[in-house]
């Protein structure tokens, strides 16, 4: 994911930090997550595939070592 697709991210941390996305920013509009469809570690990242409530599934990723969240389509 490059430097374009970042994003701002609302989440709920409950044990951790990006416990669960709760909503986000994608090209300028505020979605919010009606369903996390599957999560997984990757070694430098949390990911969260998400439906939003545009009805759209996007990729949601944590990048833990610069603190910053990306989406794709």
């Amino acid at each position: 994911m490059n430097a374009n697709n970042r994003t701002h991210v609302e989440c709920y941390s409950g044990d951790m930090y990006a416990q669960e996305p709760r909503s986000f920013a994608f090209r300028e509009e505020q979605r919010t997550v009606q369903e996390v469809r599957k999560r997984w570690r990757e070694p430098t990242r949390l990911c969260f595939e998400v439906l939003a409530d545009d009805g759209t599934v996007y990729l949601l990723a944590y990048h833990e070592a610069t603190d910053q969240w990306y989406v794709s389509r």
